[in-house]
């Protein structure tokens, strides 16, 4: 009998140390928008020039070249990147 309370005494304290899981952002689309609305003003500029900055987001970042294919998936907290031809940002968008 003392075998039973002893066995559930460890099967707690091992769970006690465990780490609790990340939260979740709110809305990760509405990251997205923000994103997508601070990024605005680099649409004509070289990708290059603005790699880091976009790397910095943390955003799930989709970079799309010109005649890429692409899925149709729509992902509404990924910032998806349209370049031109000459590598110049086209378009930036949600989804």
């Amino acid at each position: 009998m003392r075998l039973l309370p002893a066995s559930a005494l460890l099967l707690l304290a091992a769970c006690a140390g465990a780490p609790l899981p990340a939260p979740a952002p709110a809305d990760p689309a509405a990251a997205c928008q923000q994103a997508q609305a601070r990024l605005h003003p680099l649409i004509g500029q070289p990708y290059e020039a603005v790699a880091e900055q976009l790397a910095g987001l943390g955003q799930a970042l989709r970079l799309v070249e010109p005649d890429m294919m692409v899925t149709q998936d729509f992902v509404p907290e990924r910032l998806t990147v349209e370049l031109d031809a000459e590598r110049r940002i086209r378009r930036v968008a949600c989804g």
